[in-house]
This record gives C-alpha cells, sequence and structure tokens, in this order.
C-alpha cells in the first residue's frame, strides 16, 4: 500500500511498504511530478475527481481522502 501527501508549498511525503520517504512535487496540467530522491521521480497523471494514477510503474491509482 502506498500513501501520499501534498502539502503546501511544494512539499510532500512518501510512503510506500512502511517506508517514508521526504519528497518535492510540481503540478504542470494534468501531470504532477513527484521527486524523493530516491526511488527516482515518479509522474503521475491528475484525474477531474481528484485520483492519480501513476505512469509506468506498478503502483496502483490513488484515490484523494481527507
Amino acid at each position: 500500500m502506498a500513501t501520499l501527501e501534498l502539502r503546501s508549498g511544494g512539499n510532500a511525503s512518501f510512503t510506500m511498504m512502511g517506508e517514508t520517504h521526504t519528497c518535492t512535487y510540481k503540478v504542470d496540467g494534468d501531470k504532477l511530478t513527484l521527486d524523493c530522491k530516491e526511488p527516482e521521480a515518479l509522474v503521475f497523471t491528475i484525474h477531474d475527481d481528484g485520483s492519480l494514477t501513476p505512469v509506468g510503474t506498478f503502483i496502483g491509482m490513488m484515490k484523494k481522502t481527507k
């Protein structure tokens, strides 16, 4: 299971398999690029409902929660 927390100012935290990474992110149109230094940068497609689909990875769709 993976969790992505996007915060103001382009900061984020990404947790996968119990390991949390401090990251930054940028949004360009319907693409969100997440840079965590390790692992490599991930690109997500942003959908109208706020869900994210990663491009070219095994991570499944991520849905927005509050």
